[in-house]
């Protein structure tokens, strides 16, 4: 299940190189022409390029009268066969193969194979020796395991000498500890996901057959460790803390757009395959969907909002060797920083621990408050369940279409259009969705100056907003 190359020596030469080439166009094997993109990774002669790592070219192809050729067999990291075939929108057979772990261990064994059926059904020989090259392999991992945690995650009796006999035959290296019951095991190296106690776990009970475990007598009463990350009895806890101070939880997409807060630009995570061309960046702040959620509070005339999410956020450390970061983080928002800054307060007496660099922001809206939670020094997490009833207050119901409506005033002198908003939204009253003043013209002829409004009016019918507008504004 290894791809491979074949080059027509006639066409290539014998001196082949691989490298990230330049923005140009490549023609493959079926004619097809595709503008490559800078870094896409090629096989080349010194004159152009030849191959791409999952699609043959047309310059190196082989036909009815090829005599020499070059056969090449290989495996690319993952993560570059996959960008290539994403920014080229080409997908083949071995694209799919190459995104996938494959076994480097048995590239020899499909390499003779290879070997053996070119020699037999085209009659060849081979004329060179073999090139050879692949970087240190990581060394081999051995895995503990206890037999008789089978039975214990089944919840049933499971023979040890079963769970043995099952892992033997997955080809695992079995080596017995003489002084207790636990063995080391080594899977095959094509098993690339067989990494714990676990999964070799998982492997036995699914060949004894998830069907033969009965769902009509009760399981193993042994208590098994908790493996549940302390991270996540720690978000339960904060989350009953804000629950209980009346702050609601609200849930935002991770997505987001390049217009929107990112706190550092140049460290945010792009995305390759995202859903559409607008959302295509991992947020790095939760103060962003904070924002929009503040602004939608707003829209609707939610008084007061409080509320908090917690979730995970993403970003770049060029420092590290694997540059992708995510973590948890806890945003919070209050229209009072005064109110903020005694919840942290709260929040921190509440967990016996002191929250260091807590990130504030500030808007129109109201302000921000953003934690990042993997930071918090806590020894041991108090258990705090909400302990009381919630109340959330209700956003404005709309019963029917909003209608707006325009006014001009005239005034003899130039006044504050702040003064004219309050004015005369306090004389429409509750009906009032929204008031703008769209335009403010000085009449030089008449100095006089005229102030048009424009006025949305909500949970009223045409006929009732009509003539309320036309009282309010003294236009009838």
């Amino acid at each position: 299940g290894i791809p491979c190359h074949a080059f027509d020596i006639k066409k290539s030469g014998r001196q082949l190189i691989w490298k990230n080439t330049n923005p140009q166009i490549f023609t493959t094997l079926d004619g097809s022409q595709l503008q490559l993109h800078q870094g896409t990774l090629v096989i080349a002669n010194p004159q152009e390029n030849l191959s791409l790592s999952f699609l043959g070219g047309q310059k190196c192809a082989i036909d009815l009268n090829s005599n020499d050729i070059i056969v090449e067999m290989a495996i690319y990291k993952q993560s570059k066969v996959r960008k290539d075939s994403r920014q080229l929108k080409t997908i083949t057979e071995a694209s799919i193969r190459l995104d996938k772990f494959l076994d480097a261990n048995l590239i020899p064994q499909a390499f003779a194979h290879l070997q053996h059926l070119i020699s037999q059904h085209c009659q060849a020989q081979i004329s060179s020796q073999l090139f050879e090259f692949s970087l240190p392999q990581p060394p081999i991992k051995k895995i503990k395991f206890h037999p008789s945690k089978v039975s214990q995650y089944a919840g049933i009796e499971i023979d040890s000498d079963f769970a043995l006999d099952i892992l033997k035959k997955i080809d695992c290296q079995i080596q017995k500890n003489s002084k207790s019951d636990q063995y080391l095991i080594t899977p095959p190296s094509l098993r690339k996901d067989i990494n714990i106690e676990e999964d070799l776990i998982e492997e036995i009970i699914r060949y004894y057959g998830y069907n033969n475990i009965p769902t009509d007598q009760p399981i193993s009463s042994k208590k098994l460790n908790d493996i549940t990350p302390p991270i996540l009895y720690l978000i339960e806890t904060i989350t009953n803390i804000l629950t209980n101070s009346g702050y609601d939880e609200i849930r935002s997409w991770p997505l987001i757009t390049k217009d929107e807060y990112t706190p550092q630009p140049k460290l945010a995570v792009h995305t390759q395959n995202s859903i559409n061309n607008q959302y295509t960046i991992l947020r790095q702040s939760l103060i962003t969907s904070a924002i929009k959620q503040a602004k939608q509070y707003s829209k609707y005339k939610l008084p007061s909002p409080q509320f908090f999410e917690v979730a995970k956020v993403f970003n770049l450390d060029k420092s590290k060797k694997f540059p992708y970061q995510e973590h948890y983080s806890l945003a919070i928002f209050n229209q009072d920083k005064t109110q903020l800054q005694s919840l942290l307060s709260h929040l921190s007496q509440q967990l016996g621990t002191t929250i260091n660099n807590p990130q504030y922001y500030s808007d129109k809206y109201g302000h921000y408050l953003e934690i990042n939670l993997e930071k918090i020094k806590i020894t041991k997490i108090p258990h705090i369940k909400i302990d009381q009833p919630t109340t959330s207050k209700s956003a404005i119901e709309l019963t029917s279409q909003i209608i707006n409506l325009d006014a001009n005033l005239e005034l003899n002198q130039k006044t504050d259009p702040n003064k004219l908003l309050q004015k005369y939204a306090k004389l429409i009253g509750q009906p009032l969705w929204q008031i703008e003043i769209t335009d403010i013209y000085h009449d030089t002829n008449k100095n006089v100056y005229r102030y048009t409004f424009r006025v949305y009016y909500y949970n009223i019918d045409e006929k009732q907003a009509k003539s309320l507008h036309l009282k309010v504004f003294n236009l009838s």
